[in-house]
């Protein structure tokens, strides 16, 4: 018996493939909006847009945890639709285990480079940041605990999603969305941020908009559906390119505007039409694969303990592409030091 609101299912054109080139261009996104939103006085940038250095310029249209999350919801959902999930606790302690490796390796370094006050530092911190409720080691990791959470849980928010059309999901969810955005916004540095008890309930509801927008593409076969009307009105993958660069474009001049999420789906939906057997496709495919921990490493290098290195190149291409490099390096020794530990 088909689930409530599910559609006959066509043949997935989200396949693992396009997942991972996703995956790559969000990773991307991430370090670059890291990168050069954070210490815009590292690095010297030729080039202005509006006022605004071009790498800061640029920043604007990349907010990487959305697409995480529509993926995530895309990717469980499809699980869900297929019954039960017995891996979804491996699934975690995967995670988990790349990111205690990744602590093992740098906070070494952290207290060799920047002291023991910060790493490790007291007992409660070393607990906090294991468990990843607290990520005074590297900020960049506040992600891991509260996706953790919502990807255990996954099963029964599908099936809430499931008791309501589309356009109501996304009403409610976008609503909770706006609402949490402003509370953060107003109040997240001075209150809420520091009290653990209160800031993941927040961020918790706060993903729900992105997680659910990945549910609905999957259960309306949204993917599948844009390929046969694109195929039926000769719409070129080179018309969606103009389009995805254009709107880029417009969000970057416009900052932080309440309504990227739509654009990011814009961008799964339409990526998702691409080929994947070229260049770029595999590049963007094999940075995909390492995604979890380009995330997780790049701001311990770039952001927390080697900053006036990673900072030394000046200018943002070389600084981006340096920091890429050395996560990608570390993030194969990751995965060299994890595969025993998944057998």
């Amino acid at each position: 018996m088909r689930r409530q609101g599910a559609r006959p299912r066509c043949a997935d054109a989200m396949n693992k493939e396009r997942t991972q080139v996703l995956k790559g261009i969000a990773v991307l996104f991430m370090v670059w909006m890291h990168l050069f939103t954070k210490n815009t006085s590292l690095y010297a940038d030729p080039i202005t847009i509006l006022g605004k250095p071009l790498a800061l310029f640029l920043s604007a249209g990349m907010s990487p945890v959305v697409y995480f999350l529509i993926l995530g919801g895309y990717g469980l959902y499809s699980v869900y639709q297929r019954g039960h999930d017995g891996n979804r606790f491996r699934r975690i302690l995967r995670l988990y285990t790349h990111y205690w490796i990744i602590l093992a390796i740098f906070v070494p370094l952290g207290w060799w480079f920047v002291g023991a006050n910060r790493y490790p530092g007291d007992l409660k911190n070393i607990v906090m940041n294991m468990i990843g409720l607290g990520c005074s080691y590297c900020t960049e990791c506040w992600f891991l605990f509260p996706y953790s959470i919502i990807s255990l849980c996954s099963v029964y928010l599908f099936k809430i999603y499931d008791r309501f059309k589309a356009s109501h999901l996304l009403v409610a969810t976008f609503a909770l969305n706006f609402a949490t955005s402003t509370l953060l916004h107003f109040y997240g540095e001075s209150h809420i941020n520091h009290t653990p008890w209160l800031s993941l309930p927040l961020v918790l509801i706060h993903f729900q908009f992105g997680f659910a927008l990945g549910a609905i593409l999957k259960r309306e076969d949204v993917v599948e559906r844009l390929r046969m009307f694109k195929d039926r009105n000769s719409i070129r993958n080179w018309h969606l390119a103009i389009m995805l660069v254009v709107t880029f474009l417009l969000i970057c001049m416009v900052w932080n505007t309440p309504y990227y999420a739509f654009f990011a789906v814009f961008v799964v939906v339409a990526v998702a039409q691409f080929p994947t057997d070229n260049y770029m496709s595999k590049a963007l495919g094999y940075i995909g694969k390492h995604s979890m921990n380009i995330w997780l490493i790049h701001g311990f290098w770039a952001l927390h303990i080697f900053t006036p290195y990673a900072y030394a190149p000046r200018f943002p291409i070389p600084i981006f592409a340096l920091t890429m490099c050395v996560s990608l390096l570390a993030s194969h020794l990751v995965d060299f030091i994890a595969r025993p530990l998944r057998r």
